[in-house]
């Protein structure tokens, strides 16, 4: 009986593990059917995803072939709006320069005719055009038609700097104590360039007065311009200066003056400080401005006895501005070296030529 029983619980035993193997393969199979429509929505999702990151890299790649389509056209641009902007700018250089040397030539023009309507001076001789030269400003004449009387130009060059006629019982160097440095230049030109059949000697020492009175408006243009970066103000500023000239200038009634000789040299020289020291500059028009400035300062001093008050105040506004830091220093200490060396006398002799300049022409007309 027991053996029966134990065959039949082995048998039962049997038939639940043949049971639980059954089911299991079942619930196996039914797993990957499971897994297989996983797999399948996972493939789908992987390939929709796999085609959107396609799609990325593709809208990449085209984005970074218009970036690269487009950076070969941007140095292209550039250099059009840099030529199409140094147009422009030689555009307006150009007729700012027309502009500046219209109004010198106009400027001449109008004192030619304003001088010869007050004077009469087309219709009068020789001696009485001489006249007309006033506030002592004759003598210089004087020394002019001298050297274009001397027979050989070396001669009366040599009786200038010899001179025992200003002054009595005194030889003096007329050219240094006088300051005759235009008369000789003048003469020496009208000689050698044979203006003698085309213009009386006169006429071509009023236009050489009257030419450089032209330079003179012409550089206060331009430095106006400088200051103000449009030529308009430089118009303004012709336009006060002309309505300011009885109060400015003696070339109505006194042409052969040395400031009328050397006041245009010193606007040249005021001008191209102002570009000097301007700050962005290239160091072309550093250079030009520099070279410019101590070839009109030089010619300045020699010209003009008072030239030294006049630089001495130059000096001293550079002084201030450099101390309140509103120039650069470099450029200040560049003008004070400049003006330091380009001086061709010490202050002290220039003063004691004055002074012998003042009391040789209160002799000539005591």
């Amino acid at each position: 009986m027991t053996e029966l029983k134990c065959r039949k619980k082995y048998t039962l035993d049997g038939d639940k593990e043949e049971g639980e193997s059954q089911h299991e393969p079942e619930v196996q199979t039914a797993k990957p059917v499971k897994t297989e429509e996983d797999e399948v929505s996972i493939g789908r999702n992987g390939a929709g995803k796999q085609q959107k990151d396609e799609g990325e890299v593709k809208e990449e790649d085209a984005q970074h072939k218009e970036e690269e389509s487009k950076t070969p056209e941007s140095p292209v641009k550039r250099p059009t709006r840099s030529s199409a902007g140094v147009l422009q700018r030689l555009v307006r250089v150009f007729f700012g320069c027309l502009a500046a040397v219209a109004c010198g030539m106009l400027y001449a023009a109008y004192l030619s005719a304003y001088h010869d309507r007050k004077f009469w001076f087309s219709t009068r001789q020789e001696l009485e055009r001489e006249i007309t030269f006033q506030g002592g400003s004759g003598l210089y004449y004087y020394y002019y038609k001298q050297m274009l009387t001397a027979t050989p130009f070396d001669r009366g060059f040599y009786e200038l700097m010899m001179d025992n006629r200003t002054v009595a019982g005194q030889t003096i160097n007329a050219v240094v104590r006088l300051s005759l440095y235009p008369e000789l230049i003048t003469s020496f030109i009208y000689r050698f360039t044979g203006s003698e059949e085309f213009v009386e000697p006169i006429y071509f020492y009023i236009g050489a007065v009257f030419g450089l009175q032209a330079i003179y408006v012409s550089a206060l243009f331009v430095c106006s311009w400088v200051m103000s970066g449009t030529w308009v103000a430089g118009m303004l500023a012709v336009a006060w200066y002309v309505i300011n000239r009885p109060d400015t200038t003696k070339v109505d009634y006194a042409i052969p003056l040395r400031d009328n000789w050397a006041l245009p040299y010193f606007s040249c020289q005021v001008a191209a400080l102002t570009g000097f020291l301007t700050n962005n500059i290239s160091s072309a028009t550093e250079l030009f401005c520099y070279l410019t400035m101590s070839a009109t300062t030089f010619t300045f001093l020699l010209v003009w006895e008072h030239s030294h008050y006049v630089l001495f105040l130059q000096g001293l506004c550079l002084f201030f501005l450099d101390a309140f830091d509103l120039l650069p220093s470099r450029k200040v200490r560049e003008v004070k070296i400049k003006k330091s060396r380009k001086s061709p006398a010490p202050k002290k002799t220039q003063f004691i030529c004055f002074q012998n300049e003042q009391n040789t022409l209160l002799h000539i007309y005591n």
